[in-house]
């Protein structure tokens, strides 16, 4: 008689995000938190796009602050650039099942898109798409932080709204606050 584990399909589940995270925000925290309550191992990939208003941090700037701020999840990959390169990073780790979690305006689009390519650029045996909840830019919560929002903030000098708008440590915050100012090219 075989043994059970030789019977029955092993599975091995990973729950991720890909995005800009220009600044990472309590929007983001949101999105983590959800990725954390999904089945697996967990994983945040970043892009690497940067551009002088819209994505003024580098990746390593990026990869800095978030792994600071958000503990419990394994945080970049300076060899992946795209959605698709994280799905093959996951595959050549073994992993079966993926959870992707995208915002409830983009889930969607992301579904159709990782399951389009299963099969040709990667193979998993399930790919689920899942929603960290409602964004609602006109929102005074958590629900209206966005990056570029917060990046209008620096640029403002709006430190105190800012500083409400990072997740975690106020040292990291007013750190991030700086460099983002310097990036924008912001006076002292």
């Amino acid at each position: 008689m075989r043994s059970k584990e030789f019977t029955e399909a092993i599975t091995k589940p990973a729950s991720f995000a890909f995005g800009r995270f220009n600044p990472p925000t309590i929007g983001h925290q949101k999105l983590i938190s959800t990725i954390q309550t999904q089945p697996g191992d967990h994983f945040l990939f970043l892009t690497h796009t940067q551009k002088a208003n819209t994505d003024p941090l580098g990746f390593a700037e990026k990869l800095f602050f978030a792994q600071q701020m958000f503990k419990g999840i394994k945080v970049g990959d300076p060899n992946v650039r795209t959605i698709i390169q994280a799905m093959q990073k996951l595959e050549s780790m073994g992993y079966t099942d993926i959870t992707y979690v995208a915002g409830s305006d983009r889930v969607k689009q992301f579904s159709e898109l990782l399951n389009k390519y299963n099969g040709s650029e990667y193979q998993f045996d399930n790919i689920n798409t899942v929603n960290a909840g409602t964004r609602d830019p006109d929102s005074e919560g958590v629900e209206g932080v966005s990056g570029s929002r917060v990046r209008d903030m620096a640029s403002r000098g709006d430190e105190i709204n800012f500083l409400r708008a990072i997740p975690g440590d106020r040292k990291l915050a007013k750190m991030l606050y700086n460099k983002l100012r310097s990036k924008l090219n912001v006076p002292a």
